[in-house]
């Protein structure tokens, strides 16, 4: 056996395509579950459970063989070793694996099922009838999303500040009667 092969064989670690989705996307544990929606733009490895819809514009979701979802799926790849109760839409393809168990419609361009595994429900492959249904049933959520731009506050402009410069060698006039620092008015100071 070579070196390579040894250490395949004693390597713990899931399959490298698992490997990378664990490392680059997201995973939700057996012993969580959540109720209500999930949107996400990253890829999802579930292995606990989700009760609402989980909707991934463009990566790929997978369900893996301790993962439940009670509710629909959206993604650009399923692939599906656990539990499914509802429908399953992707833009891509949907990989259906021996342990799966689903209930519900299929809805893909491309579909795979393997030997073995559980579907109660319809395939739909047409390209038109998918993004027909898709659009249907998710509608703006899939729309590209745009960052949030918020208004910014406008600063009150405040007025400089006048600042009086007094010399020693030129009088100050007094913007009310035009005295010099002495107090004598222009012509009196003019006069002497």
């Amino acid at each position: 056996m070579s070196a390579e092969n040894n250490q395949a064989a004693n390597n713990p670690y899931p399959q490298p395509s698992q490997t990378a989705m664990r490392r680059d996307g997201a995973s939700i544990g057996p012993k969580t579950h959540i109720k209500g929606d999930l949107h996400a733009e990253e890829d999802l490895l579930i292995e606990g459970k989700i009760t609402g819809m989980v909707v991934l514009k463009s990566n790929q979701l997978a369900v893996g063989s301790q993962g439940r979802i009670v509710g629909t799926a959206f993604a650009n790849v399923v692939v599906v070793d656990g539990t499914i109760e509802g429908d399953i839409y992707a833009a891509e393809r949907i990989a259906i694996k021996k342990s799966a168990r689903i209930q519900g419609a299929v809805m893909a361009p491309r579909v795979s099922l393997e030997d073995g595994a559980h579907l109660r429900g319809s395939v739909e492959m047409d390209p038109d009838a998918i993004k027909e249904a898709v659009q249907a049933k998710f509608g703006d959520l899939l729309q590209p999303s745009r960052p949030e731009v918020k208004p910014s506050s406008p600063v009150a402009a405040v007025p400089p500040r006048p600042v009086a410069v007094e010399r020693k060698d030129e009088a100050v006039k007094d913007a009310a009667g035009d005295k010099d620092a002495s107090g004598k008015t222009e012509s009196n100071a003019a006069s002497k």
